[in-house]
């Protein structure tokens, strides 16, 4: 469960910005968009990416960006591990690349609206309703419960 709230908020507190290719850092998680020319003359780009390369920069080098595209995982009992393809990309096929960064704007917001929700689950739980008062006359629970024996033997059931 707590993992699922880690991944929630973080996934929410970054945003890509755009990038020049011979600045762009290495090591970190990027979004290469390719031309159409580029789509065409890189067969190594899955046709299931688009025209959207997301990964890993792992070079920059020359007029190439290499990026380790995740393609699957790979689970060995308890432990998996992400699957990656290295796709070079000519500088000449890229349109936009653009860099994962963290968003104070996007973390403050997500912030804000927990707050709000678990300030108005509070407020509307308020102190709770006070123990429903029993009225004398109500039947006890057991007396309120049909004996299961007698009545498969009333419908005919032995």
């Amino acid at each position: 469960m707590l993992g699922l709230v880690g991944t929630l908020i973080l996934s929410g507190c970054f945003t890509y910005l755009p990038v020049e290719p011979g600045v762009a850092p290495e090591g970190r998680e990027v979004r290469v968009h390719v031309s159409r020319q580029g789509l065409a003359a890189l067969p190594e780009i899955p046709d299931a990416a688009g025209a959207v390369v997301r990964g890993t920069l792992l070079d920059r080098g020359g007029d190439v960006l290499l990026v380790r595209m995740p393609i699957g995982t790979r689970v060995d009992g308890v432990m998996s591990r992400s699957i990656g393809q290295n796709v070079s990309i000519p500088s000449q096929y890229v349109d936009r690349l653009e860099a994962r960064e963290f968003s104070r704007g996007r973390t403050g917001m997500f912030v804000a609206a927990a707050l709000t929700v678990a300030i108005a689950a509070v407020l509307g739980f308020g102190e709770g309703a006070a123990d429903p008062v029993i009225d004398p006359r109500d039947p006890p629970v057991e007396s309120a419960r049909i004996p299961v024996f007698s009545l498969l033997s009333s419908l005919g059931w032995r």
